[in-house]
């Protein structure tokens, strides 16, 4: 017999949609579990403090869609997503999901089948993966020199590293 998170997998693979409804925290296991079954998430937007609408935060989140999202420079997440206020409550959600486009529900079905292989770990070190997108992302938040890009910052001070580590022959 299987496990019942396997066949929750199974089920959310046969799935065109997948409620993510919010978590406690900013990021919610449930959006990248609907991801990598290749379902649409359907996510309910909150104002928070600001008045802002959000659905990585119920209330306290950060403002926007952009670079408070996983991967943001590279994964365009309010393209993968079905939103809807959840301030309005799911009265009516299932009749508002029926009435979108198949068309505009295969498309984020392709988006999300083009992004997929971001969210994973590529043991074979063949394609950019979620490893190296975090690296990239480090190494773009680091403080440059004068004149100096994080990446090559982080180049020399690793060709430092490891010259400084070098044992003499």
């Amino acid at each position: 017999r299987r496990s019942p998170f396997a066949e929750t997998i199974q089920w959310m693979q046969r799935s065109r949609f997948c409620l993510c409804p919010p978590g406690d925290v900013p990021y919610n296991k449930r959006y990248f579990t609907a991801l990598l079954s290749g379902c649409v998430p359907v996510v309910f937007s909150f104002a928070n403090t600001r008045g802002e609408l959000n659905w990585w935060k119920q209330r306290r989140g950060p403002a926007g869609h952009h670079e408070h999202e996983p991967f943001w420079s590279v994964i365009n997440h309010t393209s993968l997503v079905v939103e809807l206020d959840g301030q309005r409550g799911i009265k009516g959600f299932l009749q508002k999901l029926r009435n979108i486009p198949a068309e505009e529900v295969e498309l984020k079905q392709r988006r999300i089948e083009a992004v997929r292989h971001l969210l994973l770990y590529d043991t074979t070190g063949s394609q950019h993966d979620a490893f190296s997108l975090t690296l990239r992302e480090l190494i773009a938040g680091l403080p440059a020199r004068r004149g100096e890009r994080g990446a090559n910052l982080i180049a020399r001070a690793l060709r430092e590293e490891l010259a400084s580590a070098a044992v003499p022959r």
